[in-house]
């Protein structure tokens, strides 16, 4: 959704229409992105707006484990996923929260959980201190007392039963997947279903217009690929917004609750 008002906002703002987004970098980062924007778009049907997402042939995908958070789900939805389909092509699992073991006494019960569930109640009270109130005489955690999600993992019980719809469940939920294996199965889905062009190429150099905004990428390939919007999903690399338009970056450190190490 932030891409499409994004690509709106630009459109209304420029003498030519946006019609050709081009996708710089693959990784999870990069076909989530133009999925989304094809998929929203309908560019597999539509010839007027056309996705191109261009990556090297030469980097390859790191397979390690990769958590989500809950909004992976509607945003499997908004690509056309299955549920089932994608927990068996990416060897996914479910995620329920974060357990912190052993960070006080380092006892075995001691442990803190930070569940997807939200308190019950939570839009009409704050639970917290009355928690706190009575911490003490019930010798129980925050999220035991507050929703059933600790319950249910510490049992070993998934979020939901076989007999759930797709995406539905009794509790809050994410996944854990291999990353390797969804950004292959993503990769599959947008260029087979959502119309997601595909270029493996190496960009090595990328041509600006007059006024600063980038024109074309040219790769070591002799592919040149334009367009009118170009997306940086490349990574600490940052191949077009640090070494292409010079983007300032500006430092959050006053924000940080700690910065040592």
């Amino acid at each position: 959704m932030v891409a499409t008002v994004f690509i709106q906002e630009i459109s209304m703002t420029t003498a030519t229409p946006i019609t050709h987004i081009v996708v710089v970098g693959g990784g999870s980062a990069g076909w989530l992105t133009a999925g989304r924007i094809a998929a929203q778009h309908q560019c597999a049907t539509r010839k007027d707006i056309k996705v191109t997402l261009v990556e090297s042939p030469n980097v390859p995908i790191i397979g390690v484990g990769e958590g989500t958070w809950p909004t992976m789900r509607s945003t499997l939805i908004a690509l056309g996923i299955s549920e089932t389909t994608f927990i068996k092509e990416c060897d996914a699992t479910f995620k329920q929260g974060a357990k912190f073991a052993k960070w006080t006494t380092g006892e075995e019960h001691d442990f803190y959980y930070h569940p997807l569930m939200l308190p019950q109640g939570f839009s009409q009270t704050n639970l917290g201190p009355y928690w706190q109130t009575v911490a003490p005489e019930l010798n129980e955690s925050f999220s035991h007392a507050v929703c059933v999600q600790e319950a249910i993992c510490e049992a070993g019980c998934a979020p939901k039963s076989i007999r759930h719809a797709e995406f539905a469940g009794t509790a809050n939920y994410a996944y854990h997947l291999d990353a390797g294996k969804f950004t292959a199965f993503l990769t599959k889905h947008c260029t087979e279903k959502l119309g997601v062009h595909h270029v493996l190429a190496d960009v090595n150099r990328v041509e600006s217009s007059d006024n600063g905004d980038i024109k074309a990428l040219h790769t070591e390939q002799g592919v040149t690929v334009e367009g009118d919007l170009f997306v940086d999903c490349t990574g600490f690399k940052s191949m077009l917004l640090a070494n292409t338009t010079r983007c300032r970056l500006f430092p959050v450190t006053m924000y940080f609750l700690s910065t040592e190490h």
